[in-house]
């Protein structure tokens, strides 16, 4: 079989190693702890604000079992919960992920999240000025974005496409919505059962958590009923900014944070299927990977799993140290190794910003004034991330809306603070 030749606008191609590849030698890649250096939330209209109106804070249902990884009713982190008590039968509503459910729209949220509103938060929060830029920093993006490329050595099913562009010695990257990812999107609203399982991970969220530090609460009960009996809201959200360090070069991510605990550390919250068998468990350490990706990026310490049963009803909480998670799957035959995600990753990043600098420098303007636009694709089937020009100097045409079509928009361009300055 002849290979197909080179697409005509790639600008670079990294090989993704296989995942039974032990990382290359040396020491290990240098990885800054996260720092907040910004907050801003989404209010339950879905308005943004630059402050921490919409961290909500941990507060799990009392009716069920609440334990610690490793602890010996929680068995061993590797494999997932298998069994745990039936909640009493007049405190269901408390665990029942389905309760709400006919409130749910499943068209609202979940869509690809433009740069937007990072971007008015490093401004309002003084990351960007419009004078000097991000002295220092090579990248800013969402958490997910950095996710894909810390796990793509792992990743043998999900295609993935981002545009990017340099602007002011900075590289931004956000994410395209492809075909594959339209399809599924529509399959998920089409199943209903599919549709109800992603409505569960939200009702966990809600049922874990309330608006204020529990203390702070005049009347608890009444706080803990009011949650039962509030649908879910999928526009209000909170989402913290912090700085990090990936091999050579200091980044700026975006993350939305799902509570904190009475410490004010934050914590992540998930669901999973209580299972016994073999296959669940090779299902259960494949979730771990993007669960330990996603949560050390945003240096979130805690993750908080609901293990629930086929009926939707939480049974048991089980909390997980981030930087234990990669111990939890040593030894297994299906193990994944955090340096060698790192240690692409870093590669990745290096190489990205040096081929995507280069070539604006050397490149003419984009469309309108804006940076010349570039398009990063990865495919599990090639095994490598490509990185292409963007014909034109735009985004990709197929991206969502308008505001997703340019990687920065007109207002952040202009050195406004947000659109309503444009």
């Amino acid at each position: 079989m002849v290979a197909s030749p080179p697409p005509a606008n790639l600008l670079l191609a990294i090989p993704v190693p296989p995942p039974n590849q032990s990382p290359p030698p040396g020491p290990p890649v240098p990885v800054q702890q996260p720092t907040e250096v910004g907050r801003f939330s989404y209010d339950d209209a879905g308005a943004f604000h630059p402050d921490a109106r919409s961290l909500r804070h941990w507060y799990p249902p009392t009716v069920i079992p609440v334990m610690d990884a490793g602890a010996r009713e929680a068995g061993p982190p590797g494999v997932p919960l298998d069994r745990a008590p039936v909640p009493p039968a007049e405190a269901r509503d408390q665990v029942d992920l389905n309760g709400q459910f006919e409130a749910y729209d499943p068209n609202v949220g979940n869509g690809i999240e433009p740069l937007d509103n990072l971007l008015r938060g490093l401004v309002a929060h003084g990351q960007w000025t419009h004078e000097s830029g991000a002295p220092g920093i090579s990248l800013v993006t969402w958490r997910g974005i950095l996710t894909k490329l810390l796990v793509a050595p792992y990743n043998d099913r999900d295609e993935w496409e981002l545009g990017a562009v340099y602007h002011r010695g900075t590289l931004f990257l956000h994410e395209h919505v492809t075909a594959s990812q339209t399809r599924d999107r529509d399959a998920q609203r089409a199943d209903p059962r599919r549709a109800r399982m992603t409505f569960w991970g939200y009702r966990f969220e809600s049922l874990s958590v309330l608006p204020s530090p529990p203390s702070t609460l005049p009347d608890l009960p009444a706080a803990l009923r009011a949650r039962v009996a509030t649908p879910v809201n999928q526009h209000a959200q909170f989402c913290s900014v912090v700085r990090t360090k990936l091999g050579a070069h200091r980044v700026l991510v975006g993350a939305e944070v799902d509570c904190a605990d009475s410490n004010g550390t934050y914590v992540e919250l998930k669901t999973h299927r209580l299972g016994a068998h073999p296959r669940a468990h090779a299902g259960w350490r494949a979730k771990l990977l993007r669960v330990w990706a996603q949560s050390f990026l945003a240096g979130v310490p805690t993750v908080a799993v609901g293990f629930r049963d086929d009926d939707g009803i939480v049974r048991a909480v089980v909390r997980y140290r981030t930087l234990e998670l990669p111990r939890a799957v040593r030894g297994a035959h299906d193990a994944w190794d955090p340096q060698l995600c790192l240690r692409f990753a870093a590669d990745a990043v290096d190489r990205i910003v040096a081929a995507v600098r280069d070539a604006s420098s050397s490149g003419s303007e984009g469309e309108a004034g804006h940076p010349r636009a570039f398009t990063i694709r990865f495919s599990p089937r090639t095994r490598a991330v490509h990185v292409l020009h963007t014909p034109g100097g735009t985004g990709d045409p197929t991206a969502p809306a308008p505001g997703c079509r340019r990687v920065l928009p007109d207002w952040f361009l202009a050195g406004a603070s947000g659109p309503e300055e444009e």
